[in-house]
C-alpha cells in the first residue's frame, strides 16, 4: 500500500516538475494537543512506548490520524487527492544530485 502511494506521488511530482514534498496541515489540524504516533491499545510495543516522544505526532483529523488498521488504509491509501492541498509541492531553485556511495572493495 505505501509503495503504490509513494510510486503515485513521484509520479505527480513528474508531471508537476516538482523536486520536493512537503505536508501543510491547516492550523486548526494541530489546534489541539497533538496525540501520540501511535495509541496503545493498537500496537504498544516497549520500543515504540520508550520513543514516542520522538515520533511523529496524530492530528486532530485525517488525513493527520494513523489508524494501524490494513483494512481501512487498502480503502483510503489508493484514494489519496494530490491536488488537495494537504501536501505542497515545489521545484527547488538549488536540487543538487544525491551523493553516491562508495563501495570498498576489499583489498
Amino acid at each position: 500500500l505505501v509503495s503504490d502511494y509513494i510510486c503515485r506521488m513521484l509520479d505527480h511530482m513528474d508531471k508537476l516538475g516538482a523536486t520536493s514534498v512537503r505536508p501543510v496541515p491547516a492550523e486548526e489540524d494541530f489546534s489541539d494537543p497533538p496525540r501520540a504516533w501511535i495509541e496503545s491499545e493498537n500496537f504498544n510495543p516497549g520500543y515504540i512506548r520508550r520513543a514516542l516522544e520522538f515520533l511523529p505526532k496524530q492530528g486532530r483529523g485525517d488525513p493527520w490520524t494513523m489508524s494501524q488498521d490494513y483494512f481501512i488504509d487498502r480503502n483510503i491509501l489508493p484514494e489519496v487527492d494530490f491536488s488537495d492541498g494537504t501536501l505542497v509541492f515545489s521545484q527547488s531553485r538549488e536540487a543538487k544530485p544525491l551523493a553516491t556511495a562508495r563501495v570498498h572493495s576489499g583489498s
